[in-house]
């Protein structure tokens, strides 16, 4: 009897044995799947290759058309793009006729297209010193605001371009809804499924109800600066924005430049937002301008190649 129970407690002993090895062994081989899916999850992505070596430069401005001493402003400002030389502009509020002011501040070789906006008698205008493909405009929905397009060649790379100026009215908000929904669609149109960005004076700041259309574009001055406020409306730093604004509007970063595609964004800046000189025989009184009641913005963006598609062959 005492045999038995010696044989019984050996092959219990045994049996327990066994199964605290397997489960070890199981363990060690979840916890090696898991090491190696994380690893796997974690490891570094080769990045995609750009389609050119060089950034492409970008700036909006609204020039305020022929309002607040046009010709001083515009020395100005055609002095920074002679320095700057932008591979693409995109001016609002051009002075009729929209292609005379716009050329009057471009260096020499820059293609305009333009259109009118038959709201407020100014313009829209796209230029660029690269090829020109083409360009159109539509008309956006409430008061007959258009928006321009136009399609540029850079090399190998082509790229569609939307430029707004959507309503100003602070109360507007549905309107400018309807109108920034109109413009994406637009742009979608132009681009396909290749490059593009919009971009202008859109008229409504961060955490307005109009961004959340804005959620499926990349926005170039908030992907590099999280915690700048980026104001291009400051009415306490520009004399014309506080002098032309409504009553108690805000500072706010009104212009933006979104781009939908492979864009890489390198750099993105507030700029021309120096005081000009005292022009002779002024008012010493009298408010000091800038180029205009908006700051510009200026982005750079790298051109990213576009993911191939994957064909998949059916077995027969």
């Amino acid at each position: 009897m005492a045999t038995f129970i010696t044989c019984r407690l050996a092959n219990s002993r045994a049996a327990h044995h066994r199964n605290s090895l397997a489960v070890v062994v199981v363990g060690f081989l979840l916890f090696s799947l898991l090491a190696t899916a994380t690893a796997w999850a974690e490891r570094p992505r080769r990045p995609r290759p750009p389609v050119l070596s060089r950034t492409l430069t970008v700036l909006t401005l609204n020039l305020r058309a022929h309002l607040d001493s046009p010709r001083i402003r515009e020395l100005a400002i055609a002095a920074y793009l002679r320095r700057t030389k932008p591979d693409v502009v995109i001016f609002q509020e051009v002075a009729p006729p929209a292609a005379a002011q716009a050329q009057r501040v471009l260096p020499k070789g820059y293609a305009v297209a333009h259109r009118q906006n038959p709201d407020t008698g100014r313009g829209l205008a796209i230029a660029t010193r690269h090829a020109l493909v083409d360009s159109e405009s539509v008309v956006l929905p409430g008061r007959g605001r258009p928006a321009l397009g136009a399609t540029i060649r850079v090399r190998d790379l082509q790229f569609a371009v939307v430029n707004v100026h959507l309503s100003p009215e602070l109360t507007a908000v549905k309107r400018r809804q309807a109108e920034l929904t109109s413009a994406l669609a637009f742009l979608d149109r132009l681009r396909g499924t290749g490059h593009g960005f919009i971009g202008g004076d859109m008229n409504f700041g961060d955490g307005a109800p109009e961004d959340a259309l804005l959620r499926r574009c990349t926005d170039a001055f908030r992907s590099r600066h999280r915690r700048l406020p980026g104001f291009t409306w400051d009415v306490k730093k520009n004399a014309l924005a506080k002098n032309n604004g409504y009553a108690s509007e805000p500072s706010r970063r009104l212009d933006r430049i979104c781009s939908i595609g492979a864009w890489r964004v390198r750099q993105a800046a507030v700029v021309l937002t120096k005081v000009l000189p005292r022009p002779k025989g002024a008012p010493a009184d009298g408010p000091r301008l800038h180029p205009s009641d908006h700051f510009g913005l200026s982005v750079h963006l790298q051109p990213l190649r576009l993911p191939s598609k994957k064909t998949t062959r059916r077995r027969r």
